[in-house]
Parts: C-alpha cells; sequence; structure tokens
C-alpha cells in the first residue's frame, strides 16, 4: 500500500500534457443510448498484457507530467487494469470513464494501490441496468468507498427525458455524501425526436441547473430541433462522440474555433489503444506517433484552428482554461457554482 503520510501535492495540478488513451471498444453493459454502440466484442491490444506493457513503457519514458484519461468500452473490466493504474501514476496522473460495475473486491485493491492525489476524477456514470433497487445501493456503496478514501469522484446521469423524474433524489443522495451529481445532455434519437434539439423548456431548465460546466450549458442553449437523419447524427456521434471523453456532439450549433489558439496535437493528444496512433486534432486526423512503437512528435507550438467549428470545442485556449477553473473548482466546494460570466465569455465563442 502506497505511503499515506508521504503523499505529495495533487499530480493533475502539475501536469504540462494531457491525453486521451481509448483502450478498448468492449463493454459490458448494453446501454442503448451508448454513444460508441459498444456491445460485448472480444478484447484488443490495448487490453492485453502486451500492450499494457507497451503503454507503461512509453509514459515511463515521458519527461514531462501526462493527466492521462482511460476511456472505452469499459475500462475496469480489463484483467489488468489495477496493474496499469498502478504503474502509470508512478509518474503520471490518471483519470477514467466507468460505469462502476467494479467488484467490490477489486476497487479495494486499487484504492490499496493507487495515491488519490495521482488521481484527477473518477467518473462514474449511472446507467439504466443500475437504477433498479439493489444495483443502485451497490453503485452508491462503491461511489462512496471512493469518496471516502479521498479520490476526486463524480456521478454522471444522461438526460434522458423519461428519467428526469430520478434526478433530484439521486443528485441528494450523492450531493449528501459530498459527491458532484452531473446531469448530461442526450445526443440521438428518442421517440421519434432528435435530442438534444427537442428538449422542451422545462427540460432544459433542469439541464442548466445540473449541468454544471458552462461550456456545456452554452452548448444545450445553441442546440435546436433538426430534421437531420438519424444515420448522420450517428455517423457524426461515433466520430466525435465520446471518444475522448465528450460527449458534446450538438446538433445545428457548436463552438467556433476558426482562428483561435488550440491544445490539440501541442498540448493534447488522442491515443488508440488498439493501434497505438497518437493523434492531434480528429478533423485533421495528423498522426503524431505511436506508443507501441515508442515515438512521438508534438507540435512545437499551440496551432491556429483552421476549423469553422468544432464537435469537442473544448481544447481551444479560452474554453479550456474555463473548464478548469470550473473543474478544480467544483472538486473542492460541493456548493460551488461557475459564475454567469464564464458563460457570457463563452458565447464569445459562438457563431
Amino acid at each position: 500500500m502506497y505511503d499515506m503520510i508521504s503523499r505529495g501535492k495533487e499530480r493533475y495540478k502539475n501536469a504540462e500534457l494531457t491525453g486521451t488513451l481509448h483502450l478498448l471498444n468492449t463493454c459490458n453493459y448494453s446501454c442503448w443510448y451508448c454513444t460508441n454502440n459498444l456491445r460485448h466484442t472480444p478484447f484488443g491490444k490495448g487490453a492485453s498484457i502486451e500492450g499494457i506493457d507497451k503503454i507503461i513503457e512509453f509514459f515511463a519514458k515521458q519527461p514531462k507530467i501526462w493527466d492521462i484519461c482511460l476511456t472505452g468500452g469499459e475500462v475496469t473490466a480489463i484483467p489488468h487494469y489495477i496493474y496499469l493504474c498502478e504503474n502509470l501514476t508512478k509518474k503520471h496522473s490518471i483519470q477514467f470513464w466507468t460505469n462502476n460495475s467494479i467488484s467490490y473486491e477489486s476497487q479495494r485493491e486499487f484504492i490499496s494501490k493507487i495515491d488519490p492525489n495521482n488521481v484527477s476524477v473518477i467518473n462514474c456514470s449511472l446507467h439504466l441496468v443500475d437504477e433498479a433497487d439493489s444495483r443502485f445501493n451497490d453503485f452508491v456503496k462503491k461511489v462512496k468507498a471512493y469518496k471516502d478514501s479521498k479520490f476526486n469522484v463524480t456521478v454522471r446521469y444522461i438526460g434522458i427525458p423519461d428519467r428526469f423524474n430520478n434526478i433530484e433524489r439521486y443528485k441528494t443522495i450523492f450531493n449528501d455524501m459530498g459527491v458532484r451529481f452531473f446531469l448530461q445532455m442526450y445526443t440521438g434519437k428518442y421517440k421519434e425526436k432528435t435530442y438534444p434539439g427537442a428538449y422542451n423548456e422545462k427540460e432544459r431548465e433542469v439541464l442548466h441547473k445540473n449541468m454544471f460546466f458552462s461550456v456545456k450549458r452554452l452548448l444545450l442553449d445553441m442546440s435546436v430541433e433538426t430534421s437531420e437523419s438519424i444515420s448522420e447524427i450517428e455517423k457524426r456521434i461515433s466520430t466525435f462522440g465520446e471518444l475522448w471523453g465528450h460527449s458534446q456532439v450538438v446538433i445545428d450549433g457548436s463552438i467556433s474555433t476558426c482562428g483561435k489558439s488550440c491544445r490539440w496535437g501541442h498540448t493534447h493528444v488522442l491515443i488508440d489503444g488498439n493501434t497505438g496512433t497518437i493523434n492531434g486534432c480528429p478533423l485533421d486526423n495528423d498522426v503524431l506517433g505511436n506508443v507501441y512503437e515508442g515515438d512521438i512528435k508534438l507540435y512545437g507550438a499551440a496551432i491556429h484552428c483552421s476549423h469553422k467549428t468544432c464537435p469537442c470545442g473544448v481544447q481551444t485556449d479560452d474554453v479550456w482554461r474555463i473548464m478548469l477553473e470550473e473543474k478544480y473548482a467544483s472538486y473542492n466546494d460541493i456548493s460551488y457554482t461557475p459564475p454567469e460570466s464564464n458563460y457570457e465569455l463563452l458565447k464569445k465563442h459562438t457563431l
């Protein structure tokens, strides 16, 4: 077990580089609303011990501190997941997205081996299958175990209209234990309507109250109903959705990024766990290296975006600065609310 007394300052706050490492396309759940359309597919290289050892070796040789976002699929389903986390956090910080289906035994092992100061956040998504009483109680216990062990942990909940009646109850349960409850807007087709544009005024008020981040509230406000075919929406979602940790595809609304200084390829990258490919901006599809081959060549300076809009939208300097400000404040104070000035500043980035 790591030495609780000798823990240092939160490492993630000192990270100079960030990367989203998409480890696998395998999930143990089959949520119909999943933006990645993942099912019980076989593990790829990013979930194998050979691939994991190469990933560990790659990051061990990096001279700068990284904050590495681990995504999938369900990352905790990887047999060697704790081994990966333990080794990455020797030098870097991590964060990850999970459906919180980790076993109690594995969670206890994770908590005993990983220093909370080297984990920027654990994002636990509460899904339909875990809303039944017995499973919900398990979900809550595991969230509390992370919180009691000093990890930054949040609960995420997809804002499908039929789930809105549960929001206040869940929010109270998690807020009472000092855990942020974030509502996320749903993107896709539901009951012959296309979301997020189809949210009515009352639903938008609930989302505004519970989405927290200024940029996400702004993206919701920019969304409008559309006649765009679901096949086109799914295509855009699969390209720009959860792959790097942001489900912010917005129909007929986006952040205007053209000409703005952007972090992609300079201080932020996307890594494909199956191939090892390291990419900068997904719209440009620039290949910057490969973790399995041990090479990476980042841009020497931030680039200025050449695209009119970006479905990601959070990597431009002003937006990223505000996101970090709100993110860190939310860890320290459950009652923190982003100032309206942040929202107004972000409006200047819109079309």
